[in-house]
């Protein structure tokens, strides 16, 4: 499962790498896509919060004592499109770490991902790991 979600990041990141015909373009189709990109940009802003907040969420609701929990660090990254039997989907991890107290109240610190897909606009939970 680790190696899959390795296998995702590092092609997501490989597909952010610039494209070298995009040098080649006009001034004004810069322009163009400077805009799309931005909206762009804005988007995946809103999915990627959307995605953290539903993975706190979910982290919390599997804690002892979640109001006793502190999130230390949580990041977003954007992985690769799959082709399922329902079509094709944007494939985005969320990992993080925690501090919270174990069922014999001890604080510890704990690391966990989310999986998300995307599809058709709606991005939905497809598993949660805490370790």
């Amino acid at each position: 499962m680790r190696a899959f979600i390795l296998l995702i990041i590092v092609v997501g990141l490989w597909q952010l790498l610039p494209d070298k015909e995009s040098s080649t373009q006009s001034p004004r189709a810069k322009e163009t896509k400077t805009a799309q990109e931005v909206a762009a940009e804005k988007q995946l802003r809103e999915i990627t919060q959307q995605m953290r907040t539903n993975c706190r969420l979910a982290v919390k609701d599997r804690l002892k004592f979640p109001n006793e929990s502190k999130f230390k660090q949580i990041n977003t990254f954007k992985g690769t499109t799959i082709d399922t039997p329902d079509g094709e989907q944007q494939v985005y991890v969320v990992k993080g770490s925690i501090e919270a107290p174990n069922k014999l109240g001890k604080t510890v610190q704990s690391s966990f991902s989310c999986i998300f897909n995307e599809r058709e606009g709606k991005v939905t939970r497809t598993s949660i790991t805490i370790d």
